[in-house]
């Protein structure tokens, strides 16, 4: 996001279409977001601390990835902090976040990873992927962290925010042995299983 080329201490804030200011109220300390089309006229107990902003867009086939996202509740909506304007974060969490409408940041929220295209596993390929945090498998199994289990191509990679591909290099081809020829292999971790841990 380009920084914003306003002064905090301005009156009047003119946001466009696709842009967004968050705005601290310095009363109750809460900073809360403001989107546009509008136009904002700041109270002199309130700072624009960010923005205005343009919005992330995701396009199709990319993602990016929101560390301390905010808290949802069953049917999608924020939740907020009762009789405030101050949204719940799920603090120290990540959450991957693809193709969708253009979305402001809410305040406390951080883009970790930039949008960028998603990893597309060639046929006759895997990645190797490791679990940094316990979590439950689709299967309804307990995975603990460090478990590590291959994703195999032809497939797009979407990932899991608490999963993390070991390095480029674990991009994984087979190999083809020849009658007259041999090769070494080393022993690594107990790979848990294909595609899903």
């Amino acid at each position: 996001m380009p920084p914003s080329t306003r002064n905090p201490s301005d009156s009047i804030f003119r946001v466009g279409p696709q842009q967004y200011l968050h705005v601290l109220d310095q009363n109750t300390n809460i900073t809360r977001l403001v989107v546009g089309p509008t136009t904002f006229m700041r109270q002199d107990n309130e700072l624009v601390t960010d923005g205005p902003s343009r919005m992330i867009v995701v396009p199709p086939r990319h993602h990016c990835v929101i560390t301390n996202p905010v808290m949802r509740d069953a049917d999608g909506a924020v939740v907020f902090l009762a009789n405030t304007q101050q949204v719940k974060l799920r603090h120290a969490e990540r959450e991957i976040r693809l193709t969708q409408e253009p979305f402001s940041l809410y305040p406390g929220e951080i883009i970790s990873t930039p949008v960028t295209p998603l990893a597309v596993v060639p046929p006759n390929s895997a990645l190797r992927l490791k679990a940094n945090l316990d979590f439950t498998n689709e299967d309804g199994e307990a995975v603990v962290a460090g478990s590590e289990w291959l994703f195999e191509g032809p497939a797009t990679y979407v990932g899991l925010p608490i999963t993390a591909c070991q390095t480029p290099a674990n991009r994984w081809r087979p190999l083809a042995v020849n009658l007259t020829h041999h090769f070494h292999r080393q022993p690594l971790p107990t790979i848990l299983s294909h595609n899903h841990p």
